[in-house]
């Protein structure tokens, strides 16, 4: 963290935001590409939970990598609140800002959480939803538990973007500006506390779930063993 009167730690933040979009940009589209294009078949239910929806739409598969999808379009508004905020002071100390520009950070920081949440969420559900397509109707116990998985998740995180927007009624400002929140009716701090902690902790379990899950469905394959541990590390790599 940063200290008073020390160098800031915002610049890192944002390079870091950045440098991540276009390398799971590429990623995203070389997926649709791949289905599209190369095996020339139909988009499933997870291809379009991790695309979510197209921008614009084209009928030629080439053109489809040149889309942005509407989860990256959340991705770019999220980078771009991060720029804003950094541009106003965050990554400073507090120590080093001044009222107005605490305000302002607070101001896009509460605007910003909404977006960082949809975009996690649609791709731990697009996971999700491959799985359930590979597993088949015979591994009972694994489709029930992923459904609860995606059901349970889906319900906290859309009451996390709610609550983020309407703690204080009417008085959204009263986030970012003491005045309204002298005047305003919040809900207590520690509540927003519990909440994070439980929605990270319910994420968390998730992410964890669907590295090891994987484990289980390539077990039962009939496939090489080396193509099973090929496969296995692919399935995996949200352990990063």
């Amino acid at each position: 963290m940063s200290s008073p009167g020390k160098d800031e730690i915002g610049t890192g933040l944002i390079a870091f935001c950045w440098a991540l979009f276009p390398f799971s940009f590429v990623i995203v589209s070389l997926r649709v590409w791949t289905r599209v294009a190369y095996l020339k078949d139909r988009m499933q239910i997870h291809d379009w939970l991790m695309v979510a929806a197209l921008v614009r739409y084209s009928d030629q598969p080439e053109c489809l990598m040149r889309h942005l999808t509407l989860s990256q379009f959340f991705e770019i508004i999220h980078a771009a609140l991060l720029t804003a905020a950094r541009e106003a002071g965050m990554g400073r100390h507090i120590f080093d800002l001044e009222p107005a520009q605490i305000g302002q950070i607070g101001h896009y920081i509460v605007t910003l959480e909404s977006f960082s949440v949809i975009v996690s969420y649609f791709g731990r559900m697009s996971f999700a939803a491959f799985l359930l397509s590979v597993i088949g109707s015979q591994s009972k116990g694994e489709r029930i538990f992923l459904w609860a998985m995606i059901i349970s998740d889906t319900i906290i995180n859309t009451f996390v973007v709610i609550q983020s927007y309407a703690d204080c009624g009417v008085h959204l400002s009263a986030n970012w500006d003491p005045a309204v929140a002298a005047i305003a009716h919040c809900q207590p701090a520690t509540f927003a506390t519990y909440l994070g902690y439980f929605q990270a902790s319910l994420n968390s379990f998730c992410d964890l779930a669907l590295t090891i899950l994987p484990i289980t469905i390539i077990r039962k394959l009939n496939m090489p063993m080396g193509t099973k541990i090929g496969l296995g590390a692919l399935l995996m790599l949200s352990i990063l």
